[in-house]
């Protein structure tokens, strides 16, 4: 189940747990990003500068996800891990701008995650 916590003033963390909807699952037959990849959109914007850390994990180290960070249609920040189960971009967010998060499955196959975002409020 996903939860959302707010520290005052400072940022939100938001716990996203896939199969709790088909927005939060990694799914090759799908792509919301118009990229031509299997990829998943999470749209964030903020009322405050500061940095963000987007944190993703799975079970089975033979998946893979990688996360890019795009704003105004540039890619700012990808990630860099690989092979471990988890993945993490750690882009500084603009106030009032709003951007996206691709999770993109670098693997043929379906399978669940849990997606950590943190970011300025």
């Amino acid at each position: 189940m996903g939860r959302v916590r707010v520290s005052p003033g400072t940022s939100e963390t938001k716990v996203i747990v896939a199969p709790n909807s088909p927005m939060e699952r990694a799914n090759p037959s799908t792509s919301q990003c118009n990229n031509g990849r299997a990829c998943e959109l999470v749209r964030i914007g903020s009322h405050n500068n500061g940095e963000s850390r987007f944190f993703v994990a799975w079970n089975n180290v033979s998946d893979e996800l990688n996360l890019e960070w795009w704003c105004n249609g540039v890619r700012v920040a990808r990630s860099d891990l690989n092979g471990i189960g988890a993945d993490e971009v750690k882009p500084a967010i603009v106030a009032g701008q709003t951007c996206d998060l691709y999770i993109i499955n670098a693997s043929n196959s379906t399978f669940n995650y849990t997606l950590y975002l943190t970011y300025p409020y």
